[in-house]
């Protein structure tokens, strides 16, 4: 269990300041904001700040969060308009608003980490009696901390669920952030909520990836009318021809299946239309088909692969992944999926597990080089204990005191 024992005092100190801040007249009323992108809000679950406890405690947070989980939250699911292809469709997500809360709370938009079953969209959220919900992301909790918290389900999945999941696309994801916050803050207008102007994004894995994304739409299109106050982003492949790269060096890993989920995701945005025989050997190539289609999860997915690369992949399409001139196509998408024509300009935290085994460490680092070489003052990279999956632990650790001191 994560020991966080040591940031308690950190977070009641501030979370009293927080939670005592009077209605600022300037902050009353949402950022004027032409309603285009709402469609409805329909109420998912109310919970309890002792379900959420619970929950907290579920997802590994343990104890430590309890006196901080000071309100029952309402969480509505949201169908908003965004743009795909092209193309208008609608999107979901969740948002939560704390009852009785804080004057002018500040939005948090939480993106979450790679999903596969469309039974987990964070908008299908519910609580049971011990507090356990598959759907949950971790940032439920900050809206019983008294923030407004939006969580988009991502397109592929909730009301998008039959167009398939554009997996590390960066204009598609960016999109359905950025459209979500904007309907988020057209229905608080319509319900008379107060918020303050301060905008947080975090995220982890996808989710890091998703969150650097919706940060360079925002900063590099004023016309979108938002302003980002802090980013976190941990853990995604936020160089995709150094983490491509890197994994195809390897005999052995454990990101396979989601190497073909970006694979097969490229494949069909891009409408390749390249034959899976010219990328995977047998039987593989003939048990993809079907994997990302919503209905199967990572171990029924993996139990279809293999870990072994030199049996997933064709041996010449492996070997061109690391030729110049090779593999052009790929790689040129891979790049512009990627963030080299951009770097943060507000307060930014990269972090990344030592010991990662999905996401290479080095994704993070050569993104950190490239955002300081070409000029960041306010990005660092913040190294921390864990794996994939228990680095988003270590993360929440340092990202919630830095949030919180400054939300003023």
């Amino acid at each position: 269990m994560l020991k966080i024992q040591k940031i308690t005092l950190l977070f009641l100190l501030a979370i009293t300041t927080f939670s005592c801040k009077k209605k600022d007249k300037s902050e009353i009323g949402v950022d004027p904001v032409v309603e285009t992108h709402f469609v409805s809000a329909n109420l998912a679950v109310s919970v309890t700040k002792e379900q959420m406890q619970l929950q907290a405690r579920a997802m590994g947070f343990g104890t430590q969060l309890n006196p901080l989980i000071n309100y029952n939250t309402d969480f509505f699911k949201i169908v908003y308009k965004t743009t795909f292809q092209g193309k208008t469709i609608e999107a979901s997500g969740l948002i939560g608003l704390p009852k009785n809360g804080p004057a002018n709370p500040s939005m948090i938009s939480g993106q979450h980490e790679t999903r596969f079953l469309h039974s987990t969209a964070p908008s299908l959220l519910s609580i049971s009696a011990n507090g356990v919900s598959s759907s949950a992301t971790g940032y439920e909790v900050l809206a019983s901390m008294g923030y407004v918290v939006v969580i988009p389900d991502y397109i592929g999945f909730g009301s998008s669920e039959n167009i398939p999941h554009p997996y590390y696309i960066r204009e598609a994801t960016a999109a359905a952030v950025v459209d979500m916050i904007k309907a988020a803050k057209e229905y608080l207008k319509s319900k008379q909520f107060a918020t303050s102007n301060r905008l947080f994004l975090i995220g982890y894995s996808e989710g890091g990836y998703a969150t650097l994304a919706a940060q360079r739409e925002i900063e590099t299109n004023p016309s979108n009318g938002l302003t980002v106050t802090g980013t976190a982003a941990g853990a995604g492949a936020f160089d995709l021809t150094t983490m491509l790269t890197e994994v195809s060096k390897s005999d052995l890993s454990y990101a396979t299946s989601y190497i073909t989920y970006l694979m097969e995701s490229y494949n069909t945005y891009y409408n390749w239309k390249r034959p899976l025989s010219n990328v995977y050997n047998e039987p593989y190539a003939t048990n993809i088909p079907g994997l990302f289609n919503g209905n199967m999860d990572v171990p029924a997915i993996a139990s279809k692969l293999t870990f072994n690369l030199k049996d997933l992949l064709q041996p010449t399409f492996r070997t061109n992944l690391t030729v110049t001139g090779q593999e052009t196509v790929l790689k040129t998408a891979l790049r512009n999926n990627s963030f080299f024509d951009w770097y943060p300009k507000g307060q930014t935290r990269l972090y990344h597990g030592t010991e990662d085994e999905i996401v290479s460490y080095k994704s993070s680092q050569t993104a950190y080089d490239a955002f300081k070489s070409a000029g960041a003052t306010n990005v660092s990279l913040k190294s921390v204990s864990g794996t994939h999956t228990t680095g988003y632990l270590s993360m929440m650790a340092d990202v919630l005191p830095w949030l919180i001191s400054i939300d003023k």
